[in-house]
């Protein structure tokens, strides 16, 4: 999950997680982000695709299946357990890397995995079951990081460790449960069903941050579910449908929509969210509070995608020699993004000037200000896909050609932006819209030829062209809202002086005034206005940002269960986007 490969110069954006070959993705960006985390204590087999998709496979990218088991007459199961702490690792740590400022390694605290699995008959030769539960933890200390000791001190803005409390990068899931049922209703008509729901804590550490700015996700929403039906209807004709429905939903814990603890800290997360974030411009250091600050990534922010479906079909002819497929799928759902901030909706500066005994910056030297909160929804009408593929084996050469048509289509409902701190005015409602509308072809074809004819040398070359993953959320009218701007701040008041660390200006004026400069960007807090987007670069035939590969590979079996395979791959790249500056011209340079 959030974890992605590139294999053979692709993309990485373009990989698929699937279970039992339903996508597990979200709507955050394109097919590869998901949040699942499948349990292999129910996989029976994990099929990976580096190369040569067929026309099945919507893009290049190393696809991950994970096919689960199903039970059967007989009771089986299995049991795996791992785990380490502290002792387990050895130490690096040594005076010279103290002497340069290093308070501390990183140090693994405590990790393991436990999973036992059973599966059996509920009724034998009809149906039967499997189920798992899984209960995994990750848990480190980061290199350097403890907890702010002046932590909930309004009166206090310098960061003084508290050795006794490292900061820690937390991955939790306990416990997860998953069940498979099948059902061979007749001889010829088999059904399945999986449930698969998750319990999941996600702390996670970054360098230069103090604790109590960490990410603290709680996933309150997190399952897999799936139905399949597969039929031979006769000796050569298999129909096959799968169904998958994935609910994703989480909140950052210090969210001022969240009652719950703030980081692990205890029931005090409002300390957390009315103490304003400092980023010292002389270390990195980013403390004292927690919200959107210095990033474009939200701190506090919720993920409700209740509904993120797909569905497919098949109809396979296959004889001794000769196969064909013809199918469809589609991904379709809705998913809603928020993003918050604390209950000042800025952040300050620190640089130069005054500093404290650790060379930190006490000096305000800018605050940035933040026109939140906002929510974002989209809506994927259809990534669809219609192929048809046929392999023909003749002698010892077998050829097999695919052509799938790829339609990508996403829209916006109403949405609404109110006021907040900085932008009490702001009333604005954007209008329902359609954005991407998107058509393309792609052909695939390859070949293989056993070259000795015992079937142990072959020799394969294949070539297709592939689309990107589409990303739901591209072209949302939201994207373009001024979410922050930054002003320089030189406090007038002396240092110590009890209001020093209170802006004396009026921070609703995006003009200088007081101690405050100007905002750099005086449309803060409303749409800015859009660039003039080509069309053709979200509607059409044969616009989606595309790749074609091609491989040429000799595979050589020199041991029973052993090969080498020595292989060529060529990748290349079309469409392209653009930015136009259209009020210069190559003769203003």
């Amino acid at each position: 999950n959030i974890t992605v490969f590139s294999v053979h110069g692709r993309r990485p954006l373009d990989g698929r997680l699937m279970i039992n070959g339903l996508s597990a993705r979200n709507l955050l960006s394109s097919g590869w982000a998901s949040n699942f985390v499948p349990d292999m204590g129910t996989a029976a087999e994990v099929a990976m695709e580096t190369s040569s998709g067929s026309a099945e496979a919507i893009g290049s990218g190393f696809t991950i299946n994970v096919i689960p088991k199903e039970g059967g007459n007989a009771f089986r199961g299995s049991f795996f357990a791992t785990g380490a702490n502290t002792s387990f690792q050895s130490n690096n740590y040594t005076a010279e890397l103290q002497a340069k400022g290093l308070a501390s390694p990183n140090e693994l605290k405590r990790i393991y995995d436990i999973n036992p699995a059973v599966g059996g008959p509920i009724l034998k030769n009809r149906v039967w079951f499997f189920g798992s539960m899984r209960w995994q933890e990750s848990t480190f200390n980061y290199a350097g990081a403890f907890l702010n000791k002046n932590l909930g001190d309004p009166t206090k803005w310098n960061y003084e460790p508290d050795l006794s409390a490292p900061g820690e990068d937390i991955k939790k899931m306990t416990p997860t449960g998953s069940i498979r049922l099948t059902v061979q209703a007749t001889p010829r008509n088999k059904f399945g069903f999986s449930f698969e729901p998750q319990s999941r804590y996600w702390q996670t550490a970054s360098a230069n941050q103090a604790p109590e700015i960490y990410s603290s996700w709680s996933f309150q929403r997190e399952s897999m579910t799936t139905a399949s039906y597969s039929s031979p209807i006769t000796n050569r004709l298999l129909v096959d449908a799968r169904f998958g429905h994935h609910a994703e939903g989480f909140v950052d814990d210090c969210a001022p929509s969240v009652d719950a603890a703030c980081a692990g800290y205890g029931p005090t997360s409002r300390k957390f969210a009315d103490a304003i974030v400092v980023q010292d411009l002389n270390t990195g250091l980013i403390y004292r509070g927690n919200g959107y600050c210095c990033s474009a990534f939200a701190i506090y922010g919720t993920q409700h995608g209740p509904h993120i479906m797909q569905a497919q079909s098949s109809l396979s002819y296959v004889t001794g020699a000769h196969a064909m497929k013809f199918g469809w799928m589609n991904d379709f759902g809705t998913s809603t993004s928020c993003q918050y901030d604390n209950t000042g909706a800025m952040s300050f500066r620190f640089g130069g000037g005054v500093t404290d005994s650790a060379g930190r910056s006490l000096t305000p030297v800018a605050i940035e200000q933040h026109a939140l909160p906002y929510c974002a929804t989209t809506h994927l009408s259809a990534e669809m896909g219609i192929y048809a593929q046929d392999k023909w084996t003749i002698g010892r050469a077998t050829i097999n050609g695919g052509l799938r048509f790829d339609y990508f289509k996403n829209n916006f409902p109403d949405q609404h932006l109110g006021p907040t701190v900085w932008t009490p005015t702001r009333n604005i409602t954007i209008p329902s819209q359609e954005y991407n509308n998107m058509k393309d072809i792609s052909p695939r074809i390859g070949f293989a030829y056993d070259l000795t004819g015992d079937g142990k040398t072959a020799i394969k070359t294949a070539c297709g062209k592939y689309v990107s993953g589409g990303d739901a959320a591209q072209g949302n009218p939201i994207n373009n809202l001024a979410t922050r701007a930054s002003r320089s701040w030189t406090p007038s008041l002396p240092f110590g002086h009890p209001n020093y660390y209170v802006p004396q200006c009026n921070l609703l004026s995006p003009l200088a005034n007081g101690d405050c400069g100007p905002l750099d960007n005086q449309l803060f807090g409303q749409l800015t206005p859009s660039a003039a987007i080509d069309p053709a670069t979200h509607t059409g035939w044969g616009n989606r940002f595309w790749s074609q590969e091609f491989s040429a590979s000799v595979q050589r079996e020199i041991l029973p269960r052993v090969s080498v395979d020595v292989g060529y791959f060529r990748r290349w790249y079309g469409n392209f986007q653009v930015v136009d500056n259209r009020a210069v011209t190559a003769a203003d340079f």
